[in-house]
């Protein structure tokens, strides 16, 4: 028994107090936004306020937002979501498995799994996606140079490029770009704001920064062969890293299933020897 009924009825009571706390907090915020007029902000914006006074921790949030933002929501992830997760679920589970295992190593196993478990989401969300965009914006600037060597307009290059890209978050993202780029008059550095924020992948924001120095310089086929060659490596790197990974766990799940087997086989004896030891030793 690692705790006794007095302590885990304090610590029910001091998470309880802890997420009343924050209710109360995000209730008086919200009357105060309505007094102020906030209230007529987007929705993301003024949660954020909600959250909390203090500075630093509503910086916090708004660093966590822009993450998931920029991953794509992945697996339906929003700021609110992954808020309850980490912050309500997880001492929800952590409590129940207290109270009804009584076990603080198990109950501490299951809060660290849930509470890590939207990073964990994001992360692999993230790492799937930056590799397909790379392999995206490859086919994109292949199509441009091949346009472009036909002495087909910059503009139009631009426009037809948007047919080979297969992801779909950035074949809609692409296309809000390439509006832009046409609602602007086709200025480039007023158009890439929307895209530049969609992603916070260096691949694309080299991108756009090739596109704008092409703008300027002229020479957009140099910069784009130029702009393939880091892709290439970059391309590389990822997915070398992948099957790195890929290796590590078909390594680990060897190792765990030699282990799960062995200890499958060697058990019975274990048990029989010490068996036969103890009548030794009567």
């Amino acid at each position: 028994m690692f705790l006794g009924g007095d302590r885990i009825h304090a610590v029910i009571l001091i998470s309880f107090a802890i997420i009343a706390y924050q209710l109360i907090d995000m209730y008086l915020h919200k009357l105060k936004n309505k007094r102020m007029g906030l209230i007529k902000q987007k929705k993301e914006e003024l949660f954020l306020y909600k959250l909390s006074s203090n500075y630093y921790i509503k910086k916090h949030f708004i660093n966590i937002e822009k993450k998931i933002k920029t991953s794509g929501h992945p697996y339906g992830i929003t700021l609110k979501r992954y808020l309850f997760v980490k912050y309500i679920l997880s001492i929800i589970l952590f409590l129940l498995s207290i109270i009804n295992n009584n076990n603080l190593p198990t109950s501490i196993s299951i809060f660290i799994i849930v509470f890590y478990f939207p990073n964990i989401l994001i992360y692999i969300k993230r790492n799937q996606e930056r590799t397909e965009i790379v392999k995206e914006f490859r086919n994109v600037t292949d199509a441009m140079i091949v346009l472009l060597t036909a002495e087909m307009p910059f503009k139009n290059a631009l426009r037809q490029a948007r047919n080979v890209i297969e992801l779909k978050r950035l074949k809609l993202e692409y296309t809000i770009f390439y509006n832009n780029y046409e609602m602007y008059n086709y200025n480039i550095k007023k158009a890439t704001n929307q895209l530049n924020s969609a992603f916070d992948y260096y691949e694309v924001k080299l991108f756009l920064s090739t596109l704008l120095n092409s703008e300027r310089e002229g020479n957009v086929i140099e910069n784009l062969e130029k702009y393939n060659t880091v892709l290439d490596v970059s391309y590389s790197r990822y997915l070398n890293k992948q099957m790195g990974k890929k290796l590590i766990y078909l390594t680990l799940g060897t190792v765990l299933s030699l282990i799960n087997i062995l200890l499958m086989v060697m058990y019975p004896i274990f048990i029989e020897m010490a068996q036969n030891l103890q009548t030794i030793f009567k």
